[in-house]
């Protein structure tokens, strides 16, 4: 791990306990717009036992003197700092092995929690933790409940929670995780995938059979509105995404969640559109775009998800696109990813 670190910073055993309830991971990467909002609602959770491990993945704006002005803040915080720009995946992984604390929570650097969000989701008790959280845009605020009440999940409600995107079931973020359950089932991310990589990692995880419990209590902020900045053309997007479902569909059981599998890959290939095929800063002509969709369309992953979902589990947007692309209307199909681009 030497190899890859610049600097590890740990504070004095005698600061904190060895080992605190909850170790909280942040991966960072040029946040600085949000980092102080973050950092702020960790320091100042209603649960003080806690590490912080922050790690830096090569941010090249003021990240890093952030970082080191809340690490002389505050002794809880371990500092991370990576030599070369893995991703996430890496990032995290790297915060799963120094961590200390009986329960592993994962923070998107441009998001904030409420006050008792570890207090809370440590409560449980469980393998897995999941709370009910705010979608943050940035005019407004949006309620998302997963549970009306305190609820145990079995592995087969939880595979059909992520499935379906309900209650952000394959999201890392707005989860509490046993570490033990983790460390001993050797459960890390994946380093080579860069997209949807915490779904994946939700699912592998899923099949050891941890005991699951939601919470109605509103505790995590997932901001949108940093997500749905400009986004910059990614010519791996397409390549990033099929990576990642072809991993899924490994371990997946299609004989049981066929029809769930294929909404969930329909829904990836709507984002595929948006952000790939149809990306506004991807300034190729609209012919070049087109073949690049029926490229797409080509992939034996994403014809099985054009014929074989059900259109009725979507929106009206998404049954609309969703039946262009399955009949080739793609000038459509463009008009409504630019509208969508734009409205972001």
């Amino acid at each position: 791990m030497g190899l890859f670190l610049l600097c590890y910073m740990r504070p004095e055993k005698n600061s904190m306990r060895e080992n605190p309830k909850v170790s909280v991971i942040i991966p960072v990467y040029n946040v600085e717009k949000y980092l102080r909002k973050c950092l702020d609602s960790i320091i100042n959770q209603t649960l003080k036992d806690i590490e912080i491990i922050i790690v830096n993945d090569c941010s090249t704006d003021n990240s890093l003197q952030i970082i080191e002005e809340y690490k002389q803040k505050d002794d809880r915080i371990v500092f991370v700092n990576l030599k070369q720009n893995k991703g996430v995946s890496n990032a995290r992984n790297e915060g799963i092995k120094l961590s200390t604390g009986h329960y592993i929570a994962f923070i998107d650097a441009d998001d904030f929690l409420e006050k008792n969000y570890i207090e809370k989701l440590s409560e449980t008790e469980a393998d897995i933790s999941i709370c009910s959280f705010y979608k943050e845009y940035f005019f407004k605020s949006e309620k998302n409940i997963v549970v009306n009440m305190k609820t145990s999940k079995t592995k087969d409600e939880f595979i059909c929670d992520l499935l379906s995107f309900q209650k952000a079931a394959g999201c890392v973020w707005g989860k509490l995780f046993d570490a033990k359950f983790l460390k001993e089932n050797n459960l890390f991310f994946d380093d080579n995938l860069k997209l949807a990589e915490d779904a994946e990692f939700c699912l592998r995880a899923v099949y050891y059979n941890p005991k699951i419990v939601y919470v109605p209590d509103i505790l995590y902020h997932y901001n949108f509105s940093s997500v749905s900045n400009v986004r910059k053309f990614n010519e791996f997007y397409f390549d990033n995404y099929k990576n990642s479902l072809n991993k899924m569909e490994q371990i997946i059981d299609k004989t049981r969640y066929l029809t769930k599998w294929n909404n969930f890959v329909a829904h990836h290939l709507l984002l595929i559109c948006i952000n790939y095929c149809f990306n506004l800063h991807n300034e190729i002509s609209y012919n070049k775009k087109r073949e690049m969709l029926k490229e797409v369309l080509e992939d034996k992953l994403f014809i099985n998800c054009l014929n074989l979902s059900d259109l009725r589990d979507f929106s009206l947007t998404k049954k609309i696109t969703l039946f262009f692309l399955k009949h080739g209307i793609f000038f459509f199909v463009y008009i409504i990813a630019v509208i969508r681009n734009i409205i972001r």
